[in-house]
């Protein structure tokens, strides 16, 4: 049986979504990519990563951001200021945002 942590530590995995990402935004012109992470250090790293190695705007949302944090990195994200912005257990599937080309979900569950 695999969980969150497991799938989420998936390496090859991971750089198959972080190369999706890089793609839908370089080589489709997406716009804005919402990503369902497994768990908060899922989300994280994913974030980190798309900064670090692909230099694209990236943020998480998660329970232990501040809920000021969180306002602020979801409004930056609507005006575009963010091109991706992953997520765990804050926004859900039915989170409106009209411009938002791209749904990745990782979820388990």
């Amino acid at each position: 049986d695999v969980t969150k942590a497991t799938l989420a530590n998936r390496k090859a995995r991971n750089l198959k979504i972080l190369s999706a990402i890089d793609y839908y935004l370089r080589k489709c012109g997406r716009k804005k990519i919402l990503v369902f992470g497994c768990n908060r250090d899922h989300a994280r790293n994913l974030s980190i990563i798309l900064r670090a190695k692909y230099n694209i705007k990236a943020e998480y949302v998660d329970s232990e951001v501040t809920a000021k944090q969180r306002v602020e990195r979801i409004n930056q994200f609507k005006k575009g200021e963010i091109e991706v912005l992953c997520n765990v257990d804050i926004l859900t599937t039915g989170f409106d945002e009209p411009s938002v080309e791209t749904i990745i979900l990782n979820k388990l569950d």
